[in-house]
């Protein structure tokens, strides 16, 4: 079934997100960034009370990897939560598998949170 597929894939979709969203972080002066996908990673960390946060909310993903998404930036310092302003669109795959049209909609994902962050922090 796919979502059998969904749950072995599920890294390599989330990897297309963060290499995008690192090549665009790597062209700007922006101190680097480092990726975590759990809260129990985030608690390995230790103190990150300095840090800021940022969170991708999937809303919605259709049949071609097209997806809207929120993107939550948290300064865990003083509790502070923005929400970006705009909803991302992102356009998914043209041809494959869903699961291939989903991975095109991450890395569009990706790119244009990486150009959002950059220019908020």
């Amino acid at each position: 079934s796919s979502e059998g597929d969904w749950y072995i894939d599920r890294p390599r979709y989330e990897r297309r997100f963060i290499n995008e969203f690192n090549e665009i972080i790597g062209k700007s002066r922006t101190p680097k960034m480092g990726i975590v996908c759990t809260p129990e990673y985030l608690t390995e960390l230790g103190d990150v009370s300095a840090v800021p946060i940022v969170k991708i909310e999937i809303l919605t993903v259709d049949d071609k990897g097209n997806l809207t998404a929120n993107v939550i930036i948290e300064n865990t310092k003083d509790s502070e939560k923005f929400l970006s302003p705009k909803l991302f669109k992102c356009s998914g795959g043209v041809f494959g598998t869903w699961l291939n049209l989903f991975g095109d909609g991450m890395e569009a994902l990706g790119s244009a949170v990486g150009n959002y962050v950059r220019k908020a922090l």
